[in-house]
């Protein structure tokens, strides 16, 4: 592979033991591909292309969700959502690849409070971030996190 690609990987480690017949493992009788044996060239292939060929990070790609997908709480203008108690505002995300991505959300009080907003992020009901918000709605403040997540829609 390293003459033929310029990588240094052995796919044959992952192959069966070729079989012999009489002492021999040229015996036309036993001369056949095993369907383990084709699946490990299949897996020994992808080893190989996933080294040899480097596509780079993918693109950033930045996605804002307005308040008419959220759920929970009111809906206040097109871009915010109010909680008047405690509760949840939720959003269905549909994440293309696994990976690390980054989080913020914009969030801010109606009336000042030294104690501030406690506030939770969380990733299909994982807690991934906890902030104490004290900004006001007209000037909110953003808080973000790195999370890694699955591919697939998440909340």
């Amino acid at each position: 592979m390293r003459d033929l690609v310029g990588i240094d990987v052995r796919p044959t480690d992952i192959f069966p033991a070729d079989d012999s017949g009489y002492g021999f493992d040229n015996i036309g009788d036993v001369l056949t591909i095993p369907p383990i044996l084709m699946e490990r060239y299949l897996i020994g292939a992808d080893k190989v292309l996933d080294e040899a060929i480097f596509t780079g990070p993918p693109e950033s790609i930045t996605r804002i969700h307005d308040a008419l997908v959220m759920m929970g709480g009111k809906r206040s203008e097109q871009t915010a959502r109010v909680l008047d108690k405690l509760g949840t505002v939720k959003v269905r995300h549909q994440f293309r690849h696994q990976g690390d991505y980054k989080i913020r959300v914009r969030l801010g009080m109606d009336r000042s409070s030294n104690e501030g907003l406690k506030t939770t992020l969380s990733l299909d009901k994982k807690v991934v971030h906890t902030a104490s918000v004290t900004a006001s709605k007209l000037r909110p403040e953003a808080i973000e996190t790195s999370v890694t997540a699955k591919k697939g829609v998440r909340r």
